[in-house]
């Protein structure tokens, strides 16, 4: 017999986790406790079920800083609506921000570090009374920093399928298991070809879908999958994708039940915004896991 885990029995702490990296292709900006100098950032909408005190925390072989801002920021004027800053309050050089939300506000949290053109991977852990919705974007701004910059070679997103994934029988899988997954929605600045490239120690599993995609029904606005395009059971899903639509990727396994981290690379003509998101579907899977 399958018995759910209740968290909130022992326990009023909930955690949600956004894993992401900065690279030469994320849009720069100068930080607020700083007059000049071009730090690579991310920014990290934030939406909130239940009002509360929640704790933003850093981990990273980098040296980061956060800065928390109501909604909307403009990366040209940094200490605008700016509620706090942070660099070691979590130490080792990790940002901890703590900060009383309301559910009904939108928040931003911007990811960077310390030193200047810095770039690497990051994990942010949030905590409090409730899971939050966590969606990376671009800001826009009213007056754009420009500088020399190196071409992009590509975008990264990081993160990991657990028991805590949603479920789904996958495109050309066995209609008996159920596959972990993580869906990926996917917009890009510039039409053209990309290539989506997965790197991990599982055999994965790749799904391109246009517009939107409902698990209960995986072969609707299905583009194509691809299971060991990139060798080594990894995919590789190559589309030409348009500037102005929404697409979505899901990351899955060949095998059921398979857990594991995974790390997605896109290549193509510009850097493309990746955030993870849960998708809504009109018949939820409810069956017990194998």
């Amino acid at each position: 017999m399958c018995v759910p885990l209740v968290l909130g029995a022992t326990s009023d702490i909930v955690s949600t986790t956004y894993s992401g990296s900065l690279s030469s292709s994320s849009p720069i900006f100068v930080r607020p406790d700083k007059s000049s100098g071009r730090y690579y950032y991310q920014a990290i909408r934030v939406t909130v079920p239940t009002s509360g005190t929640y704790i933003f925390t850093s981990t990273s072989s980098k040296d980061t800083f956060g800065c928390f801002y109501s909604d909307p920021v403009d990366p040209f004027y940094p200490s605008q609506n700016l509620i706090t800053t942070d660099d070691d309050g979590a130490g080792n050089n990790q940002f901890r921000i703590s900060a009383a939300l309301q559910s009904t506000r939108t928040y931003v949290l911007i990811v960077t570090t310390y030193d200047v053109n810095i770039i690497g991977s990051f994990v942010i852990t949030v905590s409090g009374p409730a899971a939050v919705v966590l969606s990376a974007f671009i800001p826009s701004t009213s007056r754009p920093i420009t500088t020399t910059r190196s071409p992009a070679l590509g975008t990264t997103i990081t993160g990991r399928l657990s028991s805590s994934n949603p479920i789904f029988r996958r495109p050309r899988g066995d209609s008996g298991y159920y596959y972990y997954y993580q869906a990926i929605q996917v917009t890009v600045s510039t039409s053209g070809l990309y290539s989506f490239i997965s790197t991990d120690a599982m055999d994965s599993f790749g799904c391109l879908y246009s517009d939107s995609v409902d698990p209960s029904y995986p072969s609707q606005n299905l583009i194509t999958t691809d299971d060991d395009g990139a060798g080594r059971g990894q995919f590789r899903i190559n589309a030409t994708l348009q500037y102005a639509r929404t697409y979505v990727l899901i990351v899955t396994t060949y095998h059921p039940s398979t857990m594991g981290v995974y790390m997605i690379t896109v290549n193509g003509p510009s850097s493309v915004i990746l955030s993870t998101f849960i998708p809504s579907t009109s018949r939820p899977i409810t069956s017990t896991r194998k």
